[in-house]
């Protein structure tokens, strides 16, 4: 009897140095992985929010947890790892705030590219292109230039390079103001007129299969959600 209990308590032991060592290994899986999304049984760490699978297992504290499930289930579902292998740690002092700022200014960015690189290929028109169209179609009298690039929120160089090449081909026309000749207003020509109606219900399907999927109550909060973004990047100033 005392040869057995010594036996198991020996395999005690080495079943909790077991679980000790796998649940260090998820800890170190979970920190690499930081807020990716995981697989289904498992959530982000970095919440600090209380997770319920069953019971309570995942929390912000979640390494004892880790063991106890351990100790009751034969094993352990592995965390999937969405990124590089190799990627390097954030740097010290980034909080859980500005990892999110930056991973949601680079979708942005990202998202922008495709819709540029999509709109030439399909549209034949570039997105910046389109917009400044649509902008000029919406007040038959046209825009000030200032106030075009302003409402486009391009530079002054970008719209006037578009307007240049609209107007070789004959879509737009800028004319000087009639309260002041320093100023110039930009309008569609007839053929201009064609032109954005004929890529406006072309846009109308681009635009459906790049919302495909996406609700309008989705729609409307991300709409919301960038207005607010773009009124807080139009009031920084520069040091």
């Amino acid at each position: 009897m005392g040869g057995t209990s010594i036996i198991s308590r020996k395999h005690g032991d080495d079943r909790d140095i077991e679980l000790k060592r796998r649940a260090r290994d998820a800890q170190r899986d979970f920190s690499a992985i930081r807020d990716e999304h995981l697989t289904k049984w498992h959530v982000d760490p970095s919440q600090l929010r209380v997770y319920t699978w069953g019971r309570r297992l995942w929390t912000t504290k979640y390494y004892v947890n880790i063991i106890t499930h351990l100790r009751g289930n034969a094993r352990m579902p592995s965390a999937t790892r969405t990124g590089p292998k190799n990627s390097r740690e954030q740097p010290a002092g980034n909080s859980a705030r500005d990892h999110l700022n930056n991973k949601l200014f680079f979708r942005l960015f990202q998202a922008a590219n495709i819709y540029e690189t999509q709109a030439v290929r399909v549209l034949n028109f570039s997105a910046v292109t389109g917009a400044t169209l649509g902008a000029l179609y919406r007040d038959p009298k046209g825009m000030l230039f200032s106030e075009l690039y302003t409402y486009l929120g391009v530079s002054r160089q970008n719209l006037d390079a578009v307007l240049k090449g609209l107007e070789k081909k004959g879509l737009v026309e800028r004319v000087e103001a009639e309260d002041d000749r320093r100023k110039r207003m930009v309008s569609l020509t007839p053929a201009g007129i064609e032109a954005w109606r004929d890529l406006h219900e072309r846009s109308l399907e681009f635009f459906r299969q790049g919302t495909n999927g996406v609700s309008a109550a989705e729609i409307t909060g991300c709409f919301e959600t960038l207005s607010r973004i773009a009124r807080g990047l139009r009031a920084i100033e520069p040091d």
